[in-house]
C-alpha cells in the first residue's frame, strides 16, 4: 500500500483529472498515463530506479503531441459531401 502514500502517484492522478477536464484529453492519453505511472511505482517497489526524467519527457512528448492534435482538429475544415445522401424508399 505504498502506493497509496506516494504523493507522485497523488500529484500525477490528479494532473491528470485536470487535464481530463480542462483540456478534454483522450481517454486512451489518461489511461497510458496511469499505465506509464503503474509500471514505474511496480517497478521501483521491485527494486528497480528509474530515473524520473525519462517518465516526465514521455509524458510531456505525448501531451505535446496530443495538443497539437487537439488544435489540428479544431482548425480542420469540415468534409463538404458531392451530393445529399437519400434514402432510398422503403418496400423497394
Amino acid at each position: 500500500m505504498d502506493a497509496l502514500a506516494n504523493a507522485d502517484a497523488w500529484i500525477a492522478l490528479v494532473s491528470l483529472a485536470a487535464m481530463e477536464i480542462v483540456l478534454g484529453i483522450d481517454n486512451i492519453l489518461a489511461l497510458s498515463f496511469l499505465l506509464l505511472i503503474g509500471v514505474l511505482l511496480t517497478a521501483e517497489g521491485l527494486g528497480q530506479h528509474v530515473s524520473k526524467g525519462y517518465v516526465y519527457f514521455a509524458m510531456g512528448f505525448s501531451l505535446f503531441v496530443e495538443l497539437l492534435n487537439i488544435r489540428r482538429t479544431k482548425v480542420a475544415q469540415p468534409i463538404q459531401l458531392h451530393s445529399r445522401f437519400e434514402q432510398p424508399p422503403s418496400g423497394a
